[in-house]
């Protein structure tokens, strides 16, 4: 009987979580960019806005998102401070269903005389939803 009534808590648990998202939950996010440096400098892509919404188009507040960074960059906020641990950083939308994150990625210096191509990505996952925003950074090394 004890059993029975633990695992019941868990399962009351496990559902009590979550995201709140639909399935049919849609992620928007910024467009695509592209940026060409002189130099090797950080670079701060700041207020990356991705937007949860469900299939009609309504905001939807209070949902956790899920950022991950990609390549050599990570997740800060407005300000270049460090978000969460690793490449993962957990939050929920605002009343606008909006979730903000800023990439800060380091370019390193020309070892040779072509140019230096590197990519950065910001991905937000909601659910079954994702929206992938991605960064191509080319250095003239010439």
């Amino acid at each position: 009987m004890r059993r029975g009534a633990v695992l019941f808590s868990l399962l009351i648990l496990m559902y009590g979580c979550g995201d709140k998202a639909p399935d049919t939950a849609v992620v928007t996010g910024p467009s695509n960019s592209s940026t060409a440096l002189d130099s090797a400098v950080p670079i701060i892509y700041r207020a990356l806005d991705f937007t949860v919404a469900n299939v009609s188009g309504d905001p939807l507040p209070d949902v956790e998102i899920e950022f991950f960074a990609g390549g050599i960059g990570i997740l800060t906020d407005l300000n270049g401070v460090t978000l969460g641990t690793g490449v993962i950083y957990k939050t929920t939308t605002d009343e606008r269903g909006v979730a903000r994150v800023s990439y800060s990625i380091s370019i390193a210096a020309c070892s040779g005389t072509e140019d230096q191509v590197t990519v950065g990505s910001v991905h937000g996952t909601v659910a079954s939803a994702d929206h992938l925003w991605t960064t191509t950074i080319t250095l003239s090394c010439s």
